[in-house]
C-alpha cells in the first residue's frame, strides 16, 4: 500500500495599492479655542478681552494617504495605511487687542479591516474599520493679550491611538483600476508628553520679561516644572514639582476622502 501526502493547497489573494485623499470638514466634539486676556485699561481698571472662539477645531484640515490592502475573502480584506493630516490654521482675532492663531499635524499608520456589504461585478459598498497609531504629532499656538504680552505654547507627543471608520463606495474601471469614495470618521485623543511655553511682558519703562516654562509630563498626571525668567538682563531658574494632569486634546473630524486603487497582482500563502 503506497501512501500519497496530502499538502494544503497555496491559495492566491489580490494585493492592492491604494492611494487618497480628502478633507475633514466637521470636527464633533472636538477642541475649539477661546482666550481671555487683558485689553486696554479703562477707567474702572482693566477691561476684559474676550477672544472669538476659533470656528474651526481640531482634527479639520486636509488628508492625504497611501496604503495597501488584501483580499482575505469575498467580503473581508485587512490593509494598512500610512495618513497625513494637515490642520487647518485656528484664527481667532480679539476684541480691541489680541490675536489667537494655532496649528496641528498628525502622521499616522492605521490598520485596518474592511468588510463588503453589497458586491456588484463593478461596484461595491464596504465599510473600513481602523486603529489609529499616530506616529508623529504637532499642536502648538500662540495667543496676544494686550499690546505688551505674547505667549507661545508648543508641546510634544509620544505614540497615541485612535479610531477610524469609513463607509465607502468603490467602483472597476478597468481591469486593475478602481476609484473610492468615503465618508470618513477620524478620531484621536492624544495627550502631550512635555510642553514648552513661553511668556513675553513688558511694563511701562519698557522693562521686558521673558519666562520660559519646561514641563515634563509624568504617567502618574503629575509633571516636572522648570522655569527660566530673564528680566532686564538678569536671569533666575527654578525648578519645580507640581500635581496636575497632562491635558487630553481631541483631533476629531469627520469629512469626505476619494482614492484611486490598483490592483498589484495575487500573492501566494
Amino acid at each position: 500500500m503506497f501512501v500519497i501526502p496530502a499538502f494544503c493547497q497555496e491559495k492566491s489573494h489580490p494585493l492592492s495599492l491604494n492611494v487618497y485623499g480628502g478633507y475633514g470638514f466637521l470636527s464633533p466634539s472636538g477642541d475649539n479655542f477661546t482666550v481671555t486676556g487683558d485689553a486696554n485699561s479703562t477707567g474702572n481698571g482693566s477691561a476684559a478681552n474676550t477672544f472669538i472662539q476659533t470656528k474651526e477645531g481640531l482634527g479639520i484640515g486636509s488628508h492625504t494617504g497611501i496604503g495597501f490592502t488584501l483580499k482575505l475573502t469575498e467580503f473581508i480584506s485587512a490593509g494598512i495605511d500610512a495618513d497625513y493630516l494637515t490642520g487647518k490654521k485656528n484664527i481667532a482675532p480679539g476684541q480691541g487687542f489680541g490675536a489667537f492663531a494655532s496649528n496641528h499635524s498628525v502622521l499616522s499608520i492605521i490598520p485596518n479591516v474592511s468588510v463588503k456589504f453589497l458586491r456588484k461585478p463593478k461596484y461595491n459598498i464596504y465599510n473600513t474599520i481602523g486603529i489609529i497609531a499616530a506616529v508623529k504629532t504637532k499642536f502648538d499656538y500662540s495667543y496676544i493679550t494686550s499690546t505688551t504680552e505674547y505667549n507661545t505654547f508648543k508641546y510634544k507627543y509620544g505614540i497615541n491611538a485612535g479610531l477610524k471608520d469609513a463607509l465607502g463606495f468603490q467602483v472597476s474601471l478597468y481591469k486593475n483600476i478602481s476609484v473610492f469614495a468615503e465618508v470618513t470618521g477620524y478620531f484621536l485623543p492624544v495627550r502631550p508628553t512635555s510642553a514648552t511655553i513661553v511668556q513675553s511682558s513688558s511694563d511701562s519703562q519698557s522693562a521686558v520679561t521673558v519666562i520660559n516654562y519646561n514641563i515634563t509630563y509624568k504617567n502618574s498626571g503629575s509633571y516636572n516644572f522648570r522655569q527660566t525668567t530673564q528680566q532686564s538682563g538678569n536671569i533666575t531658574t527654578s525648578t519645580n514639582s507640581y500635581t496636575d494632569q497632562a491635558p487630553v486634546q481631541h483631533i476629531y473630524s469627520v469629512g469626505l476622502n476619494a482614492g484611486v486603487r490598483l490592483n498589484l497582482g495575487k500573492i501566494n500563502f
